[in-house]
């Protein structure tokens, strides 16, 4: 609908740059008085303009550009019958503003037309337009004479000058429209500080998402709902705005911070995208006009059926023995306890990262900074009261959901030692009344995949790095297959087309 607004600003501006017929002139010569339609004919030129403008906040689905959108092609029909009877034009109009009407329920959105800013795109858009009219306007009036004498001449048949006149009303609004959008105050990214990250932990305890412990991490940005109950955790990557999963917070507060995070990145000239959506939250992305794309599943196991009874469960019932009997000890320790044992955790991170030659990433993955893991607690596995392995834990509110924050591992822990902490932590969640356990992230099977290798190369490298602790994704994937989990398709929200690889780039370099 957006773009059929345009088409409509266009058909204003269009007949400004067009003399009207001379008989239909002299027919208003006859029923209109002068200044009536001098002022039409600028009138329409303006509000040709303002259809361009509010075309962006139709794309937002906000309810003020809705209205101003009526009102306004309302406004275009009068204007285009009152300056040179242009019967044409307005029945275009008038199909259009049908058009409007007829799709009214999409547009329900809150939000200040005038806060929502105008992207680089639309300004391109509108001064590629504007050129084009006078180009256009300039040849139809091409035998026309100028002269300064014609500012200031008035008369039925003067289109030329009303043409003059016009434009430069046009051109002083777009430019006035355009500078105050320009100095309108910057929304200014909330940045990790101490006191937001309080906030954000409040947020966080209260989530039914485990993974909404990422936003601890301290190497996001933070854009928070009016009320500051919700967020969304985001960060900047060239051009892309690459916000973690969905919004973090009551469902009620979503729909406006998504938009809101729209705004944000139009303002900046950014790309929003959003990695790792579910999909019950992909109506709120697709009605910004954003492309989905399927980039892994999550793999989660219903603890009320898991047990490590039953012939099913034999090898994973061997695995776990053979792992006791190295005389190894499992333990779940407080958040309280752990700023005790933050040096011996230290040491055995740093040797898994060695041993591996891996480094440190973040954004969508947990790391080693001791401000971070002493915030959840931590299973630790030890081997003659020495700790050989660990695992920070995510939780989430009203114990819906237990998830691995972070797993590390001496490189002279016993094999299987992954499984067997995984094995533990879901035999222990469940008696503590937690519903489900998040495996993690796994790399889609080759048959749903969407896109050139070379451009899944990119999300294989994004989604396996969650696989870290497997061989490769088949292995993770095979072992979370052998737990009956139930799979969870992630996606990627973007503004896709020609942007995707970029975007993928963007999102590789992070993830």
């Amino acid at each position: 609908m957006a773009l059929v607004l345009i088409f409509a600003g266009l058909v204003l501006l269009f007949s400004i740059a067009v003399p009207a017929p001379a008989e239909r002139l002299a027919t208003l010569s006859e029923v209109l008085p002068l200044p009536v339609l001098e002022i039409a004919h600028v009138v329409a030129g303006a509000t040709g303009v303002g259809l361009i403008f509010v075309a962006h906040g139709l794309s937002l689905r906000l309810e003020a550009a809705y209205r101003l959108a009526a009102l306004l092609l309302g406004v275009g029909i009068v204007t285009l019958v009152c300056k040179g009877l242009i019967y044409e034009g307005a029945a275009v109009l008038i199909a259009i503003l049908v058009m409007l009407f007829y799709t009214r329920p999409e547009f329900r959105r809150d939000g200040a037309l005038l806060n929502q800013g105008f992207p680089t795109e639309w300004t391109s858009t509108l001064t590629a337009l504007l050129a084009v009219t006078i180009w256009l306007g300039l040849l139809s009036y091409k035998p026309a004479e100028y002269s300064h004498e014609l500012w200031w001449h008035f008369d039925y048949t003067a289109e030329y000058a009303r043409f003059l006149r016009t434009m430069t009303v046009v051109l002083v609004t777009t430019v006035a429209i355009g500078l105050a959008n320009l100095l309108r105050p910057d929304p200014v990214p909330d940045l990790p500080l101490a006191g937001r990250l309080e906030q954000v932990r409040s947020i966080v305890k209260q989530s039914q998402s485990a993974r909404a412990g990422l936003a601890l991490l301290g190497d996001k940005c933070f854009l928070f709902s009016d009320s500051g109950k919700a967020f969304i955790m985001y960060r900047v990557k060239g051009k892309s705005w690459i916000a973690l999963g969905d919004p973090v917070g009551p469902a009620a507060e979503r729909e406006r911070l998504v938009l809101t995070f729209r705004v944000l990145c139009d303002r900046y000239g950014g790309w929003p995208v959003f990695y790792l959506v579910d999909a019950e939250g992909l109506s709120l992305y697709v009605n910004l006009g954003l492309s989905l794309l399927k980039v892994g599943e999550d793999a989660r196991v219903p603890l009320e059926r898991f047990s490590l009874t039953g012939h099913e469960r034999r090898e994973l019932r061997k695995a776990h023995d053979r792992v006791l009997e190295q005389g190894v000890d499992f333990a779940i320790v407080s958040s309280h306890e752990v700023p005790a044992l933050i040096p011996e955790l230290e040491g055995v991170s740093n040797d898994w990262l060695a041993h591996l030659a891996k480094t440190e990433r973040g954004f969508s993955r947990g790391f080693f900074n001791p401000d971070y893991v002493v915030r959840f607690p931590c299973a630790v596995v030890r081997q003659d009261k020495r700790i050989i392995a660990f695992a920070i834990l995510w939780v989430s509110g009203g114990k819906e959901e237990l998830a691995l924050g972070l797993l590390r591992y001496h490189r002279d822990a016993p094999k299987g030692i992954m499984e067997f902490m995984v094995t533990e932590l879901m035999v222990g969640g469940r008696a503590r009344g937690y519903r489900w356990f998040d495996l993690g992230m796994v790399p889609l099977a080759r048959h749903e995949r969407q896109l050139p290798d070379p451009l899944w190369h990119l999300i294989g490298r994004m989604v396996y790095r969650q696989s870290e602790h497997f061989q490769d994704s088949d292995s993770h994937r095979r072992f979370a297959a052998a737990l009956d989990p139930v799979w969870r398709p992630k996606y990627l929200a973007s503004p896709g087309g020609l942007k995707t690889t970029r975007i993928l780039r963007d999102v590789a370099s992070l993830a």
